[in-house]
């Protein structure tokens, strides 16, 4: 190996760009509409690796007439001395 050559990469380099993707559904209760007994809304989550932040986004429907959601959650790392057992997702 020649001098100033490395093959240490930093974590905030190797995991940019890289993401999980999950997707999601809820069932929510229409007591307004009886005939429609109940709603599916889909949800796109993303964990971002690098920095270990989520979004959270509902995917799109024309003309549901719904406000659609979409969060971004960013996690300080405040409490990683503590057991994993006790660290809590900060918004």
């Amino acid at each position: 190996m020649a001098t100033g050559d490395s093959t240490f990469t930093p974590s905030y380099v190797s995991l940019d760009g890289k993401v999980l993707q999950f997707d999601a559904f809820t069932k929510e209760d229409v007591p307004e509409i009886p005939a429609e007994g109940y709603r599916v809304r889909q949800f796109n989550i993303c964990y971002f690796l690098v920095d270990d932040s989520i979004r959270i986004g509902e995917v799109k429907q024309e003309n549901s007439g719904i406000a659609q959601v979409c969060m971004y959650m960013p996690v300080q790392h405040d409490d990683l001395d503590a057991p994993k057992s006790q660290r809590f997702i900060r918004r």
